[in-house]
């Protein structure tokens, strides 16, 4: 297929390209690693509450840093944040070379991995408007949108392969290499500080925690008073704190219920849900053009809810045998996805539609706290039943809580009179 000359175009910008190829690989290590290392938990603990424990704190970063770090880009050079936090993150990949076999140093380690993260983040995110025209703007975010559901689906999908067949050593060295990659392209990028005044210092630490606190009282406020945005952040909540949910169940529920070995996991349950996110970023814009979004969204939780419901029926209600099973989970694993991504994209853009430019910075940053707050318990809990009961009953309890979520969506559109 014929590339557009518009995407054709903006590839040629080399700045542009060197920060995308940083987000490429950057996040693809970001997300391998952290579905590894769940992985790797498991294997040396067998305790799927352990593995909760250490999704969990893989929330509480976004929760402690996530505004600070937004603060923090827009009163320091951005190139210096971007490069400087992928060489923290290689110098860990290089610690966990000689502490594999500990789970607990593991987690404590991939914590630190998830903190740096939430400041390269909204450095990079706020730099793309110094990189392209403003003719281009749309297209280079529709660019990293792309990439972000791609780099889950390299990082989630290989994980469990190359943890297989090169166990994890290796898989680190070729993590650090990907580091490396999104560093060099990092030095690369020319000084991105046009948004700092001429002779300002860097962000007074002394006034940080005021104007942290002000920041978010003012998120708040916006966020109550504008339904449709109110909306959209419980929907968004829902889903990505069920989908942390599921996360934190899969090597239990692989291992117990499917059967799977850790690459018949990714080939299996991971491929399709990545699979089903890219495509359905790519038909939402047809999808748009004939249902309204507030119907988008309430669907879609529906499907999601429904494909949570049905995974305890696949082996007591239905009489699969093992090539049907995987053909029927790799089915709704991709349904899942398309719906998750269907939700998410519709619901942020009508928080850009209806939100002031002014606020939306902080709209956002309190969005991604409240999503782990919610999500942090969520974790710990079924990840404590996950040892009493089946997985798969925990997560017919979570499509019962989405589906009906979905239901009472519309109700929530029509006592408002919101029409979007």
């Amino acid at each position: 297929m014929k590339i557009p000359t518009s995407f054709s175009n903006i590839l040629k910008n080399r700045n542009f390209l060197k920060l995308w190829v940083s987000q490429i690989f950057s996040m693809s290590a970001t997300n391998m690693l952290t579905f590894l290392l769940a992985i790797r938990i498991y294997q040396l603990t067998g305790n799927n509450f352990i593995v909760s424990v250490y999704v969990a704190l893989m929330s509480i970063p976004p929760v402690l840093f996530s505004i600070i770090a937004g603060a923090f880009a827009d009163n320091n050079n951005r190139k210096k944040i971007l490069t400087t936090s992928n060489i923290l993150r290689m110098s860990i990949l290089v610690i966990f070379l000689f502490v594999n076999e500990n789970p607990y140093i593991l987690m404590v380690l991939a914590f630190f991995v998830s903190t740096i993260s939430q400041f390269f983040g909204p450095a990079q995110s706020a730099s793309i408007p110094n990189l392209v025209s403003r003719k281009q703007l749309f297209l280079a975010n529709s660019m990293f949108m792309f990439t972000t559901y791609t780099a889950f689906l390299i990082g989630y999908s290989l994980a469990g392969p190359l943890l297989f067949y090169l166990n994890d050593r290796p898989v680190f060295i070729i993590l650090l290499i990907m580091y490396s990659i999104a560093m060099i392209a990092n030095i690369f990028l020319p000084n991105l500080k046009h948004h700092l005044k001429i002779g300002e210092k860097t962000i007074e630490y002394s006034n940080a925690l005021k104007k942290l606190f002000h920041d978010i009282l003012v998120g708040w406020k916006a966020i109550k008073n504008n339904k449709p945005v109110l909306y959209s952040i419980l929907q968004m909540t829902i889903v990505l704190a069920a989908e942390r949910g599921v996360i934190a169940l899969l090597p239990a529920l692989a291992d117990r219920f499917f059967k799977y070995s850790t690459d018949e996991m990714s080939y299996y349950l991971l491929i399709p849900v990545g699979l089903g996110a890219f495509i359905g970023a790519i038909l939402i814009n047809k999808v748009k053009k004939y249902l309204p979004k507030r119907k988008i969204i309430y669907w879609s939780l529906i499907v999601d809810g429904f494909v949570l419901l049905a995974i305890p029926f696949y082996y007591v209600v239905l009489p699969w045998g093992k090539v049907w099973l995987k053909m029927a989970t790799s089915l709704m694993a991709f349904a899942s996805g398309m719906a998750d991504v269907f939700i998410v994209i519709t619901a942020q853009t009508l928080i850009h539609e209806t939100s002031a430019d002014e606020n939306r910075g902080r709209i956002f940053g309190n969005l991604m706290a409240f999503v782990n707050i919610v999500s942090l318990p969520l974790i710990l809990i079924v990840g404590y039943l996950a040892n009493i009961f089946v997985p798969t009953e925990i997560i017919g309890v979570m499509g019962v809580v989405v589906t009906v979520f979905g239901l009472i969506s519309r109700f929530f559109y029509k006592r408002s009179l919101v029409k979007v």
